[in-house]
């Protein structure tokens, strides 16, 4: 089962709110939180997987030999067509309490940028394979963290 990923956003923010209620940490992100001004959204496919060995980074994987590779055999991997796509394994998986996930994939004459967020999370997230186009050839990570600014003694949810 896939999940399509289109991400809006317009300009590069600085912060931006993540939640705001009563009593729950308010979170805002900080660094490159959102794509450059010169780069078009894409759609991108996305699959999780709870069965990929521990990676410590994004992983760009360009082959079904070096994707084979990173499941263990007696576990079931999403197909890829790497005749047309190639994956990028986003590891959710960092710290005991932080996490990664995908924000947004945008096309450059250049290169494709790939958002990631670092984020606490109460329950382990799957790990995440975008389905990226073969081209443009270059994939530049932009990253961006949360940070708690407001009721950071609270649980996160």
């Amino acid at each position: 089962m896939g999940v399509i990923l289109f991400w809006a956003g317009c300009g590069a923010r600085g912060t931006t709110e993540l939640n705001d209620g009563p009593r729950q940490p308010r979170l805002v992100l900080q660094g490159a939180c959102a794509p450059s001004s010169v780069g078009t959204l894409l759609g991108v496919d996305s699959r999780d997987s709870t069965c990929v060995r521990s990676l410590s980074q994004p992983t760009l994987v360009a082959s079904a030999a070096e994707y084979d590779a990173l499941f263990d055999s007696s576990c079931p991997k999403p197909e890829i067509d790497f005749s047309v796509n190639r994956v990028l394994v986003v590891p959710a998986r960092g710290a005991t309490e932080w996490f990664v996930f995908p924000n947004f994939v945008t096309a450059r004459s250049d290169a494709l940028e790939v958002g990631l967020v670092i984020r606490p999370q109460g329950a382990l997230p799957p790990d995440a394979l975008l389905l990226l186009p073969l081209t443009p050839g270059a994939v530049e990570l932009r990253w961006c963290r949360s940070v708690c600014v407001e009721n950071c003694d609270v649980a996160i949810p």
